[in-house]
């Protein structure tokens, strides 16, 4: 009798054990949190309106030239935000995409839940991407985990762009000096190059010049990608890519979509 009820309890216990750990993979030990996102984007996770965030509201400006430099590439950056795409449409107006993977540390509940399917639907219609991931880290520990989070999702994938490290959440890490900022995405970029990716770091122009502003910022391995809704980039220091209207219309998205120029040359396999 006691042998059996022993058998039930280790029945009953190990799925359990097994479903909480299919959701925290290599995390930090602090529990993570259901964070809201908190930017210059969002207010508590829902996105602000077009009107609200990007003071070009004609529409978006398409695919104009309206960098002070001509752009190598032109792209859109998607999460799930932009719902199911249709990319067979898309490949006919962009060069490239920045996927969103998900955001935080390690849980599997936190991955992009469209993440799959834009990747898949990006290689077969043979478009060229990179990725992003959301970042919530106050702490170096944290910040492993949010790179490990990426690695796991990229694992296999071969990406022409860099991964992003996407530094803007006011509630967050808006209450950290510059030098805990530094210190964090040292530790990201660190682990994702250690990987052998290229990486890089997204933020508005207030956050790289006011925020953003320690010498590992400047490193010449690091991409820098600047977003500011406007006819020019005024960010003075070096950038590979520019995220210039939230507005943009393109076949194959419903709503609206993040437009983007690239200035460098892209990774290119054997």
């Amino acid at each position: 009798m006691k042998k059996n009820l022993l058998k039930l309890l280790a029945l009953l216990v190990l799925p359990i054990f097994s479903a909480a750990c299919s959701k925290n993979i290599n995390a930090d030990t602090t529990p993570e949190m259901d964070f809201l996102e908190n930017s210059w984007r969002f207010t508590d996770g829902v996105r602000l309106s077009d009107s609200e965030t990007d003071p070009m509201t004609d529409g978006g400006y398409g695919f104009m030239n309206i960098a002070p430099k001509e752009p190598v590439m032109k792209g859109i950056d998607v999460s799930k935000y932009d719902g199911k795409i249709d990319w067979g449409e898309v490949k006919n107006e962009v060069d490239y995409a920045i996927i969103r993977c998900g955001y935080g540390q390690n849980y599997t509940k936190q991955d992009d839940p469209e993440w799959l399917d834009n990747v898949n639907d990006c290689i077969e219609n043979e478009i060229p991407f990179g990725v992003y991931i959301y970042s919530y880290a106050t702490t170096v520990s944290a910040a492993k985990s949010e790179a490990e989070h990426v690695l796991r999702l990229v694992d296999g994938q071969r990406l022409r762009f860099p991964v992003y490290y996407d530094m803007e959440d006011e509630k967050t890490q808006g209450k950290l000096s510059n030098k805990q900022l530094a210190d964090i995405a040292k530790a990201f970029c660190d682990t994702i190059a250690d990987a052998g990716y290229d990486v890089g770091i997204y933020a508005n122009t207030t956050w790289w010049n006011t925020k953003l502003t320690e010498p590992f910022f400047d490193s010449p391995d690091l991409s820098k990608w600047v977003a500011q809704y406007n006819s020019v980039c005024t960010y003075m220091g070096n950038y590979d890519m520019w995220q210039y209207t939230c507005t943009g219309n393109i076949n194959g998205i419903t709503g609206s979509v993040d437009m983007n120029n690239w200035y460098k040359d892209v990774r290119k396999f054997k």
